[in-house]
């Protein structure tokens, strides 16, 4: 394994995750273009992250930022799996030295369900399981950070 003491960073690209018990979603985006693309879904094995795999995925990438999804209740309350999510992210980041930041994901996984339908609807992703929309939920807590930079962007200015 790599040493992570000091891994150089890229300009401008961040990391997505998707915390869930099974799965962990991770995307890759660049916050100066505001994009943000899936890229791997890792498997929670005994409920436990696979640290040796997400560490190996970060060191490649060398993030800027990692940014996780904060599940809410749909009224916005923190539950179970908000803890989860933000026990997860210190883990992470401790492991990592790599700064996070949570954004809410409320309506992601349906969002996910909704583009992996409409990919295999139209032949560009082969199979509409739901093992594979996890990476697709972390592209969108991406999109969700970027378009909260813009409009913070916006408002300071406007």
């Amino acid at each position: 394994m790599p040493d992570l003491k000091q891994p150089r960073k890229s300009g401008g690209r961040v990391l997505g995750f998707d915390y869930g018990s099974l799965r962990i979603g991770i995307a890759v985006g660049n916050r100066i273009t505001g994009t943000a693309e899936p890229l791997d879904i890792i498997h929670n094995r005994r409920h436990t992250p696979e640290w040796p795999e997400i560490l190996a995925v970060i060191y490649e990438w060398k993030p800027e930022t990692l940014v996780i999804g904060l599940p809410l209740s749909s009224s916005g309350e923190e539950t179970e799996m908000s803890a989860k999510a933000r026990t997860f992210a210190r883990k992470l980041s401790n492991k990592s030295r790599v700064d996070y930041i949570m954004v809410d994901e409320r309506y992601s996984t349906y969002q996910a369900n909704e583009v992996v339908v409409n990919l295999t609807r139209h032949k560009i992703r082969k199979r509409c399981a739901s093992s594979e929309r996890d990476d697709v939920a972390a592209q969108i807590i991406l999109e969700t950070y970027f378009a909260d930079i813009k409009n913070q962007s916006l408002s300071r200015h406007g």
